[in-house]
């Protein structure tokens, strides 16, 4: 197993370097060549060691062009006090290392993000009369009538003549977007989340993270991740699910990753329930060990009078270990079903009883309810504090630690977390069990002190 070493934690850099944003890259790139070489081609990493030796304005450049949206570029809007040489040249170079495409063929939708109204209108003017449109047509009926005439991609110069707005691609974008995710171990986080922060002001618990704790462990785990992202994605555009549900990938042993195609199968079936495919609906809830998923299935059987099927299933899930809310919502489903497949309601769980006390108080009119209620209880053998929710979270953070900040696969991706990644996941717990176990087992035999 990889040992620690606190040396080799990557330093954070200084707000007042006018590069700081660089250094950060720098240190996101060497991370991943450090502790994902492995799932990385022999490309790739010669990509990434390139990026790191090329000279310091060039990676500036290139990094301020990788935080960005996208990767079509506009060289006239782009303007970095910070570098010490003129935009025009730096672009040159890269375009020559092949860091930049210099031509790039692009469609009518990015030719429209990348130029503004008064500026298409001008270039075309004549198309849009010959079509029997004026020039003071809005942006987007612009577009639309455009659309049904000049489809197909093309290079700039075919479009119009845009003078002095020349367009760049930059080029390996996807390999950013991978060196993003192995680093963040998600999709959600932007570049500026890390680079533009200074994260000297913030102390981090040192994890021992080695290749046993990390959330990938080879290559088609990362590709795994990309392919659902891209599922996900495709739901947010509201792609019809059934078009969706074949790029699903498989069943991963990966429990992390797991985890997260269960997200994904939840989130599409509620699509297909709302565009009507009930019956994708039910496949993609089965098929998720989501807790949700599966109650969801359940409500929808009996919304279909499937009322045997529905029972059937939740009996089942019955004899399995759950949750608290899954356990309520299961309850809930069995009152209902029961009825109607002419079997008994089941009997309710029992619940502790709560021994309650009530004190009743003058209003207080320098301090607090809270406050005016410690005073109330205090008692010289037994005073009373009021901390609000931070002693139990304190007592609890004390004895279990170590079981919070244990580096198990999908919790720590690089040395700057505050906390655990899966710290609000549902199998947070189920994950350290034995753990956390050990450590309450501490409070009967001392070992606690």
């Amino acid at each position: 197993m990889t040992t620690f070493d606190p040396a080799t934690v990557p330093r954070t850099a200084d707000l007042e370097n006018p590069l700081y944003y660089l250094k950060n890259m720098e240190t996101v790139v060497r991370w991943v060549l450090d502790h994902h070489r492995d799932l990385l081609t022999g490309s790739e990493i010669r990509v990434l060691e390139t990026f790191l030796g090329l000279e310091t304005v060039e990676k500036a450049l290139l990094t301020r062009l990788v935080m960005r949206s996208g990767d079509l570029f506009r060289a006239d809007k782009l303007a970095y006090p910070e570098l010490d040489s003129p935009v025009p040249e730096i672009l040159s170079r890269l375009v020559s290392e092949d860091w930049l495409e210099s031509e790039p063929v692009i469609d009518l939708d990015e030719l429209f993000r990348l130029f503004t109204l008064a500026e298409l209108r001008p270039a075309f003017a004549d198309v849009l009369q010959n079509l029997g449109h004026g020039r003071s047509v809005p942006k987007a009926t612009m577009k639309a009538v455009l659309s049904d005439h000049l489809s197909g991609d093309r290079p700039m110069a075919e479009w119009f003549d845009a003078g002095d707005a020349r367009v760049v691609r930059l080029q390996h974008m996807a390999l950013f977007d991978r060196v993003r995710l192995m680093f963040f171990g998600n999709l959600r986080q932007s570049w500026s989340d890390f680079v533009l922060v200074e994260l000297g002001y913030q102390a981090y618990e040192q994890v021992p993270i080695s290749r046993e704790s990390r959330a990938f462990d080879c290559r088609s785990d990362v590709d795994c991740y990309l392919a659902m992202q891209e599922c996900r994605d495709q739901l947010d555009r509201e792609v019809p699910a059934p078009e969706v549900w074949p790029q699903v990938p498989g069943p991963v042993t990966n429990v992390w990753l797991a985890s997260r195609r269960d997200r994904l199968l939840l989130e599409l079936g509620r699509q297909a329930e709302r565009q009507g495919d009930r019956e994708l609906a039910l496949i993609a809830w089965a098929q998720s060990r989501h807790r949700e998923a599966r109650l969801k299935q359940l409500r929808l059987l009996e919304r279909m009078k499937r009322h045997q099927e529905a029972w059937d299933i939740a009996r089942h899930w019955q004899r399995e270990e759950l949750s608290d809310a899954e356990r309520q919502g299961l309850d809930r489903i069995l009152k209902r079903l029961a009825p109607r497949v002419g079997e008994p309601k089941p009997a309710p769980a029992e619940t502790r009883p709560i021994n309650e006390w009530h004190v009743s108080l003058p209003r207080p009119e320098a301090v607090s309810v809270e406050w005016a209620a410690a005073e109330h209880l205090n008692r010289p053998e037994a005073p009373v504090a009021y901390v609000e929710n931070t002693l139990i979270n304190g007592l609890f953070g004390l004895l279990c630690w170590p079981v919070i900040f244990k580096p198990v696969p999908g919790a720590f991706f690089h040395p700057f977390h505050t906390g655990p990644a899966d710290l609000t996941r549902e199998d947070f717990v189920e994950r350290r069990r034995c753990d956390f176990e050990a450590c309450f087992a501490t409070l009967g035999d001392g070992g606690y002190r």
